[in-house]
């Protein structure tokens, strides 16, 4: 229900396409896509009429998402700790040529806004490890500043409106999750 949220946050025009467009989008299978439409519209967060739905709540919906997708589905993307490799490659994380790697957390806030300078780093990615590590100069640390999470929606779509950051619903989400006041504030 997480992924499914998120991609109606994103795009609330999905609500209303083809069940299978909505599952390739969310990420999810076919078989769940109307029983989660039909719980969300009985939590008061969409309303049907003459089979078309509309989202009510959007805020209420916002807050639920980002909520549970810090509780819930994060940690289940966790895929390791790093630090860069020196501090000349901390230093220029910007100019690094992202190939299906995404920043997430601070690095986004600050691309996003230019108002952040980032502490910790969050990146997304579905490439191996190794891969990732290669392209950021990244090396293993179990404290480390980088964390590394698998992507949960579908990337395709954010290389072409976000190359360098994932959403910035995502960005939002982890931000605010965030004890730092300064996140917050961003």
């Amino acid at each position: 229900g997480i992924r499914l949220i998120f991609s109606l946050l994103l795009n609330p025009k999905l609500i209303n396409e083809p069940y299978r467009f909505i599952a390739q989008q969310s990420k999810l299978g076919l078989g769940t896509i109307g029983t989660l439409l039909q719980e969300l519209e009985k939590e008061k967060y969409f309303s049907r009429y003459n089979n078309t739905y509309n989202i009510e709540n959007r805020d209420a919906l916002l807050n639920r998402w980002t909520e549970t997708y810090y509780a819930i589905l994060r940690p289940k993307l966790v895929q390791g700790r790093f630090r860069f490799a020196s501090p000349k490659d901390r230093e220029n994380w910007k100019n690094i040529k992202l190939n299906q790697v995404f920043w997430g957390g601070e690095p986004a806030g600050a691309l996003l806004t230019k108002f952040l300078h980032p502490e910790k780093f969050t990146v997304y990615s579905d490439m191996p490890k190794t891969e990732v590590m290669k392209q950021l100069r990244l090396v293993p640390e179990a404290d480390g500043e980088v964390e590394l999470l698998k992507p949960f929606w579908n990337t395709e779509n954010t290389e072409n409106k976000f190359p360098q950051t994932v959403p910035p619903l995502l960005a939002y989400a982890e931000l605010n999750a965030s004890m730092d006041s300064r996140n917050r504030e961003i």
